[in-house]
Formats: C-alpha cells, structure tokens, sequence
C-alpha cells in the first residue's frame, strides 16, 4: 500500500524545470492578440511590455542597450504617458504627458545634483522652471 500511495503522489507532482531558457516569451489572449512580451524588444532594448485588450502597448519595463531603466505607462491614445528612468550619470528623472504633447518633468541636473522641474507646452514653449 505504501508503494502505490509513493506512485500515486510522484505522479501528481508537476515536471519543473530550474531554467527555461528563450529568445522571448508571449502571452496571447483567447483571441490571439498579445497580452505580454518579455525579451528583446528591439535593437536597443529589452524587457517586458504589456497591452490592453485592443493590442496596443500600455506598460513597458526596459533596459536600453546602454543599461539604463525605464518604466513607461502609456495612456490608451498613447500621446499620454508617465516615464520614470534613470539617467547613464545615475539621476532620476519623471516625465509626465497629456494629450496634447505638453510635458512635465522633474529632474536632477547633473551640474548641481539639485532637483529641477519644468513644464512646457506641446508647442515647445517653457511656461515653468525651478529653480
């Protein structure tokens, strides 16, 4: 009795593997739209991007070819978005977009290592800067 409840169990437990190793991982959706990609995502970066039900990108976690991290939400028109990533001195920066392309960032500058904000206008124009 005790052989066969040592089978019975051995054959319950699930195959793991300690490493699967790939190019890229994809995770579609019942519909086969991607849902999730992890891997090279280009030539210059890698990471994981996620969609929302229409397929379009709306969260990527990057490394870029250089090192330097990104997390990037994107709003459903993509024009909007958040961008937090670090710069190749080690600075943050959070760069904030609406619709219309106007843009708030705050950063460290790399003359003072002070902390610096600014807004700007989709047309480019500086409306804020501190200090």
């Amino acid at each position: 009795m005790g052989v066969f409840l040592f089978i019975l169990s051995a054959a319950a437990q699930p195959d793991v593997q300690d490493v699967v190793r790939a190019k890229a991982f994809e995770v579609v959706g019942v519909d086969g739209k991607n849902m999730a990609k992890l891997g090279q995502l280009d030539n210059h970066r890698s990471g994981l991007v996620l969609y929302d039900t229409s397929g379009k990108v709306r969260t990527g976690l990057y490394t870029e070819g250089d090192g330097n991290p990104w997390l990037t939400l994107y709003g459903s028109n993509i024009a909007s978005m958040c961008v937090l990533c670090i710069t190749p001195d080690g600075l943050p920066i959070l760069s904030l977009s609406d619709v219309s392309g106007s843009l708030i960032e705050m950063y460290y500058a790399n003359d003072k290592n002070s902390p610096r904000m600014r807004l700007i206008t989709s047309k480019g124009k500086l409306l804020f800067h501190a200090p």
